[in-house]
């Protein structure tokens, strides 16, 4: 397709040989109970009015990157699922990807938006990524990830 997949990808296993009946069924075995002892995501379900937004950068400011986040600040207006614990929340949003600028929440106060986040911190995989954080340090605000607008 001429989209990004936005699957996810569980586990590879790659092998130089052939593998007889009974080792694939212990490596599939041994897998299953891994997956089993994991933990799911928090995540939140909330309705968000947005106050402010960290500088959009261009492509042209964050190259040789291709990709940026930009964090947005909000007011809690609602928790629809999920546990989300303060009245003002930073959300992390792609700006950027593949090199394309992409619309972001602006800071209205007239309206509102619906959204599904997850703690900063279960996102390791972004550390690498680019981050606008124009916005005034506030260590009180918890950081969120957008995963309606995820990769």
């Amino acid at each position: 397709a001429d989209q990004p997949w936005r699957g996810v990808l569980e586990g590879i296993a790659m092998y130089d040989r052939a593998l007889d009946d009974d080792e694939v069924s212990r490596t599939f075995r041994r897998y299953q109970g891994r997956l089993a002892k994991r933990t799911s995501p928090k995540q939140a379900r909330v309705i968000v009015r947005p106050t402010a937004c960290s500088h959009l950068p261009t492509p042209e400011e964050i190259a040789p990157y291709r990709k940026a986040l930009a964090i947005c600040d909000y007011n809690v207006l609602k928790v629809e699922g999920g546990s989300c614990k303060t009245q003002r929340i930073r959300v992390a949003h792609w700006a950027i990807l593949d090199g394309k600028m992409l619309d972001l929440p602006q800071a209205r106060r007239d309206w509102s938006l619906r959204m599904r986040i997850e703690p900063w911190e279960q996102h390791p995989e972004l550390e690498s990524v680019y981050v606008s954080t124009t916005l005034p340090d506030d260590f009180d605000v918890p950081l969120y990830y957008d995963m309606d607008r995820r990769l």
